[in-house]
């Protein structure tokens, strides 16, 4: 037969036992989720790198795994739940159902909804149902969707320090005349440094072997300060952004020669392809401060004037210019070449030998008359900088945060600047008064630019430059103790789950919550009939759901409207028959007869109308 509902004559099994596992299986599911998303949240829980770029690569593959995953999930949730839902039918159903009852069954077990505004209750209850089903597939999606996860790791090294007595002890090492310092930098010249991780070549002196390179710096610090974002300055393979603040580049990306940066706990080997990193070094830079002066020491006087062919001025002739000053603390004299148009002329004074400070003048002459008189203070400086590098960029960011100093700078820094301005003397005219002042234009949006601030600009970024190639110099020739400690952290973006996913939780949360509780309801409904199960009886058959209802209108459960075009003979399941008459409806036969119809053998005990 279709179904039965004669508890009798059928095999049954204990309830409680299957209850148990889809109960289990339910609450086992909603616990895992939120473990899933506590343990997420206190710690990153990463797939492999190799399987993170690759979802990464591709971002609509990964959206098709993740929201199958999440169908996946809430698929099981609701099969589990139906499983009790059925469970408690075949339960029910032995002591019969309404049309109603058996109606929002179904639709709960399809997950339909029913909108019938004359059964208010029922019809929300089967809304909410279907809305729960719709939204459980959305919130294990999110939930299961990886998100780029920052996993951050301490990084150490070290690097010369010029503060270490040892450094200037090595430094200050006098010749055999007890005179000149034989480890200082004196000759320009290009130098190979080699080392465990990488070989360098690299000029002594930038203002000589790369007069453009030191003059770019100098623009890309005044661009800087004039506020533009993507103004940068190259050293050897490393970019930096505005200025280097005379660090010289050791980390990851850095100048391989020099890096002895490594992990603190991870495996030195580990390497990827996007990552941050700060790390905090010593560097040096100058305080500068320029202001406008009626006049300048500087003197001039023509000693020759030259033919030539590659001369801007229309006559085609240089000067030989003789430039000095003559104070009391300062005497120089300098014969420099120069186009009879005219130039920016510049000179160095340091008014006291045993204090790094110094006094740089600027005079213009010829076509540079109208710019202003320009005296300058600068006070090199040892600094403690704060180091970023990003490979989304490509740039290394030098951030001051502390001066030390100016007692263990080196003596060549600012004499750097002073001859760079020689070097950058054309034909033409000043190549860095020029590069400087064709920032003033109007559509940088430069309103803010004045001529001593961007000397200024210029100034700090030259000697910060200088700084770097010092470094340079000096680590690749001194090997012995006097380093300083270096260390910071290197931060870089993981596929997997870590505190990104609240809103998946706040979502998926009250579902699981909900379903749990739909579960219990529906294990207390069965459960009250009794612990056994008919298993011979099929709730999903329709003539064992009319069985039901038929036995449930039996007991005054619920008056059926009239149905038309079904069967009109007798249908047995087992103890019952049940008929439809196109008059009188449903009719539940017994096997004594109440009135007589033409069979002996039965009758209408109930008419169902």
């Amino acid at each position: 037969m279709a179904g039965s509902i004669s508890p009798q004559r059928a095999s049954s099994t204990n309830a409680i036992v299957w209850y148990l596992i889809y109960n289990s299986l339910i609450i086992s599911l909603s616990g895992l989720a939120v473990v899933f998303w506590t343990i997420g949240s206190k710690r990153p829980l990463l797939y492999p790198v190799e399987f993170g770029e690759w979802l990464r690569a591709n971002p609509k593959t990964g959206t098709i795994i993740w929201t199958a995953c999440g169908s996946v999930s809430a698929a099981i949730f609701l099969l589990l739940l139906k499983c009790c839902l059925l469970l408690m039918i075949r339960q029910r159903a032995r002591e019969g159902a309404t049309f109603s009852t058996i109606e929002g069954w179904n639709r709960c077990a399809n997950e339909q909804p029913l909108f019938d505004t004359k059964r208010l209750k029922l019809s929300g209850f089967t809304i909410v149902n279907w809305l729960v089903a719709l939204t459980l597939t959305t919130a294990f999606t999110t939930l299961l969707t990886p998100t780029n996860v920052l996993v951050s790791e301490g990084i150490l090294g070290d690097e010369l320090d010029y503060t270490a007595d040892e450094f200037r002890d090595w430094y200050n090492i006098r010749g055999p005349d007890n005179n000149v310092p034989v480890n200082k930098r004196y000759l320009c010249e290009r130098m190979t440094y080699t080392s465990s991780t990488g070989s360098v070549n690299f000029p002594t002196c930038p203002h000589t072997d790369d007069p453009i390179g030191y003059i770019s710096a100098g623009v890309s610090a005044t661009q800087q300060t004039l506020g533009v974002d993507n103004a940068s300055v190259r050293v050897i393979d490393s970019l930096f952004q505005g200025s280097t603040g005379g660090v010289l580049p050791i980390g990851f990306r850095g100048i391989p020669a020099f890096n002895n940066v490594d992990f603190k706990n991870w495996d030195p080997s580990t390497r990827y392809s996007h990552f941050n990193y700060t790390l905090s070094q010593q560097g040096l830079s100058a305080e500068v401060s320029c202001y406008e002066t009626l006049d300048t020491p500087i003197e001039n006087k023509i000693l020759e004037t030259l033919n030539v062919t590659n001369s801007a001025d229309n006559h085609n002739t240089l000067q030989l210019v003789e430039y000095s000053i003559r104070k009391d603390f300062c005497i120089r004299q300098d014969k420099w070449v120069v186009p009879s148009i005219g130039v920016v002329a510049h000179s160095l004074c340091q008014p006291d030998r045993d204090v790094k400070k110094y006094e740089f003048y600027l005079k213009p002459f010829g076509k540079y008359d109208n710019l202003p008189k320009i005296t300058c203070t600068i006070e090199p400086m040892i600094t403690n900088n704060l180091v970023t590098y990003s490979t989304a960029t490509g740039l290394f960011t030098s951030k001051i945060v502390e001066t030390i100093g100016s007692s263990a700078v080196p003596n060549e820094t600012i004499a750097n600047v002073n001859d760079l301005l020689s070097y950058s003397i054309t034909s033409w005219g000043s190549g860095l008064i020029d590069s400087i002042l064709s920032l003033n234009t109007t559509g940088d949006d430069s309103g803010n630019f004045t001529y001593p601030v961007a000397i200024e600009s210029a100034l700090r970024g030259l000697a910060e430059y200088a700084g770097t190639y010092s470094r340079i110099y000096y680590s690749a020739k001194y090997n012995a103790t006097g380093r300083s400690t270096v260390n910071g952290t290197y931060t870089t973006s993981r596929v997997g789950y870590h505190q990104t996913q609240p809103t998946a939780l706040l979502i998926v949360l009250p579902m699981i919550l909900y379903l749990v509780s739909i579960a219990g309801w529906y294990t207390y409904k069965g459960l009250k009939t009794g612990v056994r199960i008919d298993d011979d009886f099929d709730p999903t058959n329709s003539t064992a759901l009319v069985t039901a209802a038929a036995l449930g209108a039996s007991k005054k459960g619920l008056n059926l409207e009239k149905f038309t075009g079904l069967n009109q003979y007798y249908e047995m399941v087992k103890d019952f028959k049940v008929k439809y008459d196109e008059g009188k409806g449903f009719m539940l036969v017994t096997e004594q007869p109440v009135e007589s119809s033409g069979d002996s053998s039965s009758g209408y005990s109930h008419i169902l109308t």
